[in-house]
């Protein structure tokens, strides 16, 4: 008897461990590798001629955007592929090569220039200000190479290196606004602090920090293993997710602890708009109040009522904050820099 109560308790202990290692290896998998990867087993970046013709950054040029390039940057390597906008005026679409101000925006999870056309109504707004605009794929989501997605960390110290060859070329022109949906966000947060010369940030849908991911990749194991989900529950509470994010990150070479877009409003002072739908079932809304309340100053939270992760980027009427918001910083940029005279 106590034989059999042995074996069956050495049973249920490999059972648990091998659950554990199962969610710990899914939540490194869903969380830290890129998605790129996954399409067609190639990544993007590797084999344009290999994917459909939507995948194609030439094509996609000729059809949308002004350029495309491909940059490179380091620690460690990485090809960032991004499109640009020029600044659009009248009803001829006619472009004009003096700009505003440079804005980079960032697509979110998995997403890329190409077919991120939640991005395009902001991109266009953007463009209607005289702004030039540049859609960059980060590290490791969509055409961009790169094996970790850090949630900022890596893409801060990418878009440093961005900018900079960026204006060694000419291309940005007068200071630098940085947007970006979900992934986007928090990766256009972190950067803000460290990036030369950004006078703005707008951060849509955004996770306050890497931890607040436990969230949706709870979410996401429920659709995708939806039988095994209610035996791997326990494993995927905070704690253990934290637990499990903290060794994932460390193998990929960061701590996960400094993915966190709440410590980086501490380090940045400049003008912040946060947008959030109060209905996201992929980031709830409570990541928007907390980076808000971080930093109350200088920063702007408009919340979406009834609205989901991403379809109040797509109305008109519900970027006329962002468009307000965007007037004004540029008007205020311009008169620090003395191109227009104070309001009276």
């Amino acid at each position: 008897m106590k034989l059999r109560l042995g074996r069956l308790l050495l049973l249920l202990v490999l059972a648990v461990s091998g659950v554990q290692w199962f969610v710990i290896h899914e939540i490194e998998r869903q969380v830290l590798e890129p998605v790129n990867r996954e399409q067609g087993g190639l990544s993007v970046a590797d084999d344009f001629s290999s994917n459909t013709r939507d995948l194609d950054p030439e094509a996609f040029d000729r059809q949308w955007f002004s350029g495309h390039q491909a940059v490179g940057v380091s620690d460690p390597a990485a090809t960032l592929h991004l499109w640009r906008f020029d600044p659009w005026h009248g009803e001829s679409g006619e472009t004009d090569r003096e700009a505003r101000a440079t804005v980079l925006l960032f697509p979110g999870w998995g997403g890329t220039a190409m077919n991120s056309s939640y991005l395009f109504p902001l991109a266009l707004l953007c463009r209607a200000e005289g702004c030039r605009v540049f859609l960059v794929d980060l590290r490791g989501q969509g055409c961009s190479s790169g094996d970790t997605c850090s949630y900022g960390y890596l893409d801060a110290r990418d878009l440093v290196e961005l900018v900079d060859t960026l204006r060694s070329k000419g291309e940005v022109v007068g200071p630098v606004l940085l947007g970006g949906h979900s992934y986007g966000a928090i990766a256009a947060i972190q950067a803000a602090p460290v990036v030369p010369g950004v006078a703005g940030v707008m951060a849509f849908s955004g996770p306050k920090d890497l931890y607040s991911v436990a969230h949706t990749s709870r979410r996401l194991a429920a659709q995708t293993f939806p039988r095994l989900y209610p035996v791997a529950r326990p494993f995927l509470s905070d704690r253990a997710f934290r637990v499990a994010v903290n060794e994932a990150a460390r193998r990929h070479g960061f701590a996960a602890e400094a993915s966190s877009a709440l410590r980086a409003l501490g380090q940045y002072s400049g003008p912040v708009f946060i947008g959030h739908g109060d209905r996201d079932p992929d980031v709830p809304v409570a990541n928007a109040v907390a980076l808000h309340a971080a930093r109350p100053q200088n920063t702007v939270l408009h919340r979406y009522p009834g609205a989901d992760h991403m379809d109040y980027l797509l109305e008109e009427k519900s970027l006329a904050p962002v468009r307000f918001w965007l007037k004004k910083v540029l008007a205020e940029m311009e008169v620090r820099l003395g191109l227009q005279p104070e309001p009276r």
